[in-house]
């Protein structure tokens, strides 16, 4: 008796302790944040959504069929550091900005989603960062936006 009780607890623990949705697959939960705007170079502003939470930065733009003109996708931290972002579960390639003191420290152009089968590429901040900035493939082209540009972000009150 004492052996089944046991593996009945060993069971359960293993039932409850299950991931319960892939992390590829969005989750349709609350929408994320509308945050404001990010002024990029002194002369073009995005209306971006905010990411803050874990759950928000992971799922990210996931499954979504693409973002509108002139928006983005804004992640936050309270602190400069380090940062890695992928491209799982998404369907259009995008520009990633990686903001830090009111300015641009780096700029990837157009990485691509990956294909079926293929893992989902990963792309690292090359120094301290404390926001990214994720917009449509070309944008950062159209806007011929450097490393050292300004960017001006104003988040609405709601948002950190």
């Amino acid at each position: 008796m004492p052996a089944r009780l046991v593996l009945l607890v060993l069971l359960l623990a293993l039932v409850f302790a299950a991931p319960t949705a892939d992390p590829a697959e969005p989750s349709p939960a609350t929408p994320l944040r509308t945050g404001g705007t990010v002024l990029l170079g002194g002369r073009v502003t995005v209306g971006v959504e905010v990411a803050v939470t874990e759950q928000e930065k992971t799922r990210g733009l996931s499954g979504r069929p693409g973002l509108g003109p002139g928006t983005g996708m804004l992640f936050a931290y309270p602190d400069p550091g380090f940062r890695s972002m992928w491209m799982l579960g998404m369907r259009f390639p995008l520009d990633f900005l990686w903001i830090r003191d009111g300015r641009i420290v780096d700029l990837f152009e157009n990485i691509p989603p990956p294909r079926p089968g293929e893992q989902p590429v990963t792309v690292t901040s090359p120094e301290p960062t404390q926001f990214i900035l994720e917009l449509p493939a070309g944008f950062i082209r159209a806007h011929s936006l450097r490393r050292g540009d300004p960017a001006a972000i104003r988040l609405n009150q709601e948002s950190p």
